[in-house]
């Protein structure tokens, strides 16, 4: 049934929605500021739309992408286009304010699994693609 769906974002392009855990938000990312990606986190019904990564452009970097709640909603992961002469993105985590980012590993479509005790993603490099898996309890990929 279609009647009950409702446009979220009317500004920008926008990608790579993830609902929280409790469903009470949505972290997203988008180009509504300027033409590199931000990680932005609104309330479910589309309310109290936040730039939470407001600092890239600023920080040499080529944007923010592909973010994803961790299991306990307290952290969002996700990958990061350096702009600064590395080529492919980077994973960080950081708070679901933006603070307290912390680089993982080099990759890109960051996954938690089910339990939130590993994390997945991939890495390009010259034209192959690996997959790689991080262990958060012992941090080794």
């Amino acid at each position: 049934d279609m009647s009950t769906l409702q446009q979220l974002t009317t500004k920008g392009k926008n990608f790579f929605p993830a609902w929280s855990n409790d469903g009470a938000r949505i972290t997203y990312d988008s180009d509504i500021d300027d033409t590199k990606y931000d990680i932005w986190v609104m309330d479910s019904n589309g309310n109290n739309k936040i730039n939470i990564s407001s600092e890239s452009d600023s920080a040499g970097e080529g944007g923010w992408r592909f973010p994803i709640w961790s299991p306990d909603d307290k952290w969002i992961v996700h990958g990061r286009y350096m702009s600064n002469g590395q080529a492919g993105t980077d994973v960080f985590t950081m708070d679901t304010n933006g603070t307290n980012s912390k680089w993982i590993a080099h990759g890109s479509f960051p996954r938690y699994s089910y339990d939130g005790t590993k994390w997945s993603g991939s890495q390009n490099s010259r034209q192959v693609t690996l997959t790689l898996f991080f262990d958060w309890s012992n941090g080794s990929i």
